[in-house]
């Protein structure tokens, strides 16, 4: 389901105006990384592989900043925007998580669990503890249908696959080790080999994110 199906009112709560903003940015990041890639393939196309890439370009950028030659740049555009695509999906995931938060933190003071300005009574922090408590996301994620009494569908489980992706690129670099293999229950992942992402796979991840949020927000402004 696109973003534009969510039915949502029109009065936004900061939370999710703050979570769409970042959102929105990493879709435009992803662009300027392929926007950027493409148009470095083209101003090198015909000129000697074994050159100086920065050098041919004519970039103030220098050979110590980057090394790579010509045809080693053309060879390795394909790699760069697949790790491209990872980086943004470890964002992707961390956006959705301070999100969770905040929302689960208005959310409660809204019932009325409010001690001082900023601060939740004993039972709210209570009631927030599987969300507040812990900053991994598919904690957060399962209560956060229970607190706020929604159903994602099978969204949920679109970002919980994305999550151990995530920790495999922030805890070991991307490298498929034996246990990124048991996590994602893959076993055609060669093992110390790079995990490759495609855009498509990142799209419904972003989709399924921003549809998580929107889903949340709503329930939060028919308080």
């Amino acid at each position: 389901m696109s973003p534009s199906k969510i039915q949502r009112p029109v009065k936004k709560c900061l939370c999710f105006i703050r979570f769409r903003d970042k959102h929105t940015e990493l879709n435009e990041i992803y662009w300027q990384h392929v926007i950027g890639s493409k148009t470095v393939i083209r101003a090198l196309q015909g000129i000697e592989g074994s050159k100086s890439a920065v050098e041919s370009l004519g970039i103030s950028t220098t050979k110590q900043e980057y090394g790579l030659s010509v045809q080693e740049t053309i060879d390795r555009a394909d790699a760069y925007l697949n790790r491209a695509r990872l980086h943004i999906l470890a964002i992707c995931c961390a956006n959705l998580e301070s999100f969770l938060h905040e929302a689960a933190f208005c959310y409660i003071l809204s019932l009325g669990h409010k001690a001082n300005p900023g601060k939740l009574t004993v039972v709210g922090e209570a009631l927030g503890s599987p969300i507040l408590d812990y900053n991994s996301l598919p904690r957060p994620l399962e209560y956060s249908k229970h607190l706020f009494g929604v159903d994602f569908g099978d969204r949920d489980q679109v970002i919980k696959r994305a999550y151990k992706l995530r920790c495999a690129v922030v805890h070991n670099g991307g490298v498929v080790l034996a246990r990124t293999k048991k996590e994602l229950k893959s076993a055609q992942l060669a093992l110390n080999s790079k995990l490759e992402y495609s855009w498509g796979e990142l799209k419904s991840v972003l989709e399924a994110v921003y549809e998580v949020a929107a889903i949340i927000e709503g329930k939060i402004n028919t308080r």
